[in-house]
């Protein structure tokens, strides 16, 4: 397996060209039901990055120089993937719309805080206390 170029990787990165896709062309070309709930379910992923990136700096991984280069580069190309989609969408008649908001967790957690815990900030994170 060839050795990854994490400078090459950085050289090369940067956000999609948005302006050179012919938007309006895309009402002309029918896009299926089962194209567009493909299409919405990969930019729901493309849009979430900065989750999976949540997640991943709160371990040590980002203790290591390449691998948090690494995800700065994978953030701001993912972010603008998740863009391109939700425009396509939009111009294919099947706009994605509002986000449902998610309820506040603990991070680590399954989302739900056990009877009695709160969360208190520790080493500039948030942890549970429970009582």
């Amino acid at each position: 397996m060839a050795e990854f170029d994490l400078d090459a990787y950085v050289g090369r990165s940067k956000a999609l060209d948005l302006f050179a896709f012919p938007w309006d062309d895309v009402s002309h070309h029918p896009v299926s039901a089962e194209a567009v709930r493909t299409l919405r379910y990969m930019q729901d992923i493309e849009s979430h990055t900065i989750i999976y990136l949540r997640e991943l700096l709160a371990t040590r991984a980002v203790d290591d120089p390449e691998v948090a280069t690494f995800l700065a580069c994978w953030l701001y190309e993912e972010t603008f993937h998740g863009i391109a989609l939700a425009r396509f969408l939009e111009a294919a008649g099947s706009p994605v719309g509002p986000r449902e908001q998610p309820a506040a967790r603990i991070p680590g957690s399954s989302g739900s805080r056990p009877r009695g815990c709160r969360s208190s900030p520790r080493h500039g994170r948030t942890s549970a206390r429970c009582t």
